[in-house]
């Protein structure tokens, strides 16, 4: 997995193969001309490749944030006389800070948890026709923002193609340029897999980003933008309209001049005269998106987007990215080139239908819908596959991927641990008059275990009887059981029928099984936490993989095991996180168990007593 790098005399450092290349290769071939960096601000601000190369330590956790800076957009590599290629070894870079397990940043939380709803069942959605080998990829972004021109162009591209099939899924770009390898290598290749298991062969896409990453990463699927095709085959007819406009190419097609050469002659087909901004085709600038920069470092993406604000000089913008029209949208006119072709008219007019988050995740849902009623494939899936490649592939969570995290929930604990000692100090200290609170606090504790103890059932009717509101009743309620189950979990089981007692069957009955319900997910939460992610970290060994356990005999039990009254359900929650049991199977095993043992409990209280 790794190989030791010397670059310039510096010392040894280990780091993975990949990036050792990349390294070697930058620091013998840059010959610091300085191109580069007076297009960079990120190069600007860190200095060189070369010099970035030879200084970087990845015990040094400045080299492992660093990456996180530069937008990976490639201009460097346009404007290199000697061709190398700067972005790979940033990305490689990257790639190491995450295996390293300090890559975990929570501002990229927003941008991975949009990639996650994308690739999840609820959003995702695949339709092939019978003899389908082609389909269209419309990514994330433009079904969200555009979905009637996903359905239009989809809807174009049929007449020549019959057999076209869609998909609704999320490319992992995000996880791509985070340097997430083994979540990328996992999602993407399960998709690429089930792809060319059915016979597909094409994939036309409208996203740049999905078409790096299929032309990346796809194997055996050929890509090509619905552009080029449209440049083919004509524009729809929709009317021209006459206007001046200038292109924005979106940096991930860079070197891709096909595609530049497609957009502009749809432009021209519409009536457009087209004024070229001067960095513009291989030498584009990124619109500040690129990398997910502006999470870490949003000085570095405006920097990016004033520029071509600058550059556009206040023509109206043309771009064939959603990303890029959302961003540059807001700074200066922006148009999709999907909006021209459709909508021409409304579009120069600024009035093209764009939607903005939330509405976008009600689009992306809603075109799903239409779909399923509207395209008959012969072939569909919802996607199940999550990310979870410990549980879905057997590989194991290693230390520094759960120590950042780890951190996180113990800082958290500890300082509510902290303000709450705290606050009980203060209150004793100087409100006399709530003292009385701790005593009360007590009173109930050692009459709930003692009872337990002595198995006073009569008692409990009258101490649950006695609550003055619901909440102080549900509340009394749960620490019962918690105590039962926690404290003395084999203690005999008259708490369904002092419930029963106290406030008649149907209430009794339901605020018994809430509270069991309760113990049981706040006992699993602690299991998981310190079975999960406190234990391996003490031990230094990875967390058990327990895959093949997940359909084991002991776990179909589980529902079973639960239902019977005289196993603690503490003792069950704890035994489905050492199984590192799914929290949805988990909560559907303990419904269903406790559904049982409630009916156990009222048909025959004094058997279990």
């Amino acid at each position: 997995m790794t190989a030791v790098c010397m670059a310039s005399g510096l010392s040894s450092r280990e780091v993975k193969p990949e990036l050792r290349i990349e390294i070697e290769m930058i620091s013998g071939k840059c010959i610091e001309c300085g191109l580069c960096v007076s297009e960079c601000r990120f190069l600007q601000k860190y200095g060189t490749p070369k010099g970035i190369a030879d200084a970087y330590d990845p015990e040094d956790k400045h080299y492992l944030a660093m990456p996180f800076e530069c937008s990976l957009c490639q201009l460097c590599t346009a404007v290199c006389p000697v061709n190398i290629n700067p972005g790979e070894m940033l990305l490689a870079m990257r790639q190491e800070t995450a295996a390293r397990g300090w890559g975990d940043y929570p501002e990229h939380s927003v941008i991975l948890g949009y990639e996650r709803r994308g690739t999840s069942r609820r959003y995702s959605y695949y339709t092939f026709p019978a003899g389908c080998d082609t389909i269209f990829f419309p990514g994330c972004t433009l079904p969200g923002t555009r979905p009637g021109r996903v359905t239009r162009i989809y809807d174009y591209l049929k007449k020549d193609i019959p057999a076209l099939g869609i998909v609704l899924d999320c490319c992992t770009k995000p996880s791509h340029d985070l340097g997430l390898e083994r979540h990328i290598s996992t999602m993407f290749g399960e998709m690429r897999d089930f792809l060319v298991g059915n016979g597909i062969r094409k994939v036309l896409v409208a996203c740049p980003n999905c078409y790096k990453v299929f032309k990346k990463f796809g194997q055996g699927l050929s890509v090509r933008t619905v552009y080029e095709v449209m440049a083919e085959n004509g524009t729809p007819d929709t009317g021209k309209v006459s206007g001046t406009v200038t292109i924005h190419d979106p940096c991930p097609l860079r070197f891709e001049n096909s595609v530049h050469s497609a957009v502009r002659e749809l432009a021209s087909r519409q009536g457009l005269t087209i004024e070229e901004m001067p960095h513009n085709r291989t030498t584009t600038l990124c619109c500040g998106e690129g990398g997910a920069v502006g999470f870490l470092s949003p000085e570095l993406s405006k920097n990016w987007t004033a520029l071509r604000k600058k550059e556009a000089d206040g023509r109206p913008i043309l771009t064939y990215c959603a990303g890029c029209a959302n961003l540059l949208g807001a700074v200066t006119p922006t148009h999709h080139i999907l909006d021209l072709l459709f909508e021409p008219e409304e579009t120069l007019a600024g009035n093209a239908k764009v939607s903005r988050a939330p509405l976008t995740y009600f689009n992306r849902l809603n075109l799903k819908s239409r779909l399923k009623d509207t395209v008959k494939g012969a072939v569909t899936r919802e996607r199940t596959f999550t990310s979870r490649e410990e549980s879905k592939k057997g590989r194991d969570v290693t230390i520094p991927e759960i120590r950042s995290v780890l951190y996180r929930k113990i800082m958290a604990l500890a300082f509510l641990l902290l303000f709450a000692a705290g606050a009980f100090i203060v209150v004793r200290h100087y409100f006399y008059i709530l003292d009385s609170y701790y005593y009360t606090s007590e009173f109930h504790y050692l009459f709930i275990t003692n009872n337990l103890k002595e198995g006073n059932l009569e008692k409990f009717v009258d101490y649950f009887s006695s609550m003055k509101t619901g909440r102080q009743a549900g509340a009394m309620v749960f620490l019962s059981h918690l105590t039962q189950n926690v404290m003395l979990p084999f203690s005999k089981q008259i708490l369904f029928g002092a419930t029963a007692g106290a406030f008649g069957i149907v209430k009794g009955t339901l605020l018994s099984y809430a509270s069991l319900f309760l113990v049981g997910l706040l006992t699993f939460g602690i299991g998981m936490f310190f079975l999960a992610e406190v234990l391996p970290f003490l031990t230094e060994k990875k967390v058990l993989n327990c895959k093949a356990w997940a359909n084991s005999t002991v776990v179909r039990l589980f529902p079973a095991i639960v239902a019977v009254p005289w196993v603690p359900v503490s003792a069950v929650a704890i035994l489905a996180a050492l199984f590192r049991l799914p929290f949805r199977r988990y909560t559907l095993f303990m419904a269903v168990g406790l559904v049982i043992r409630t009916l156990w409990l009222l048909i025959m209280p004094g058997f279990f007593v």
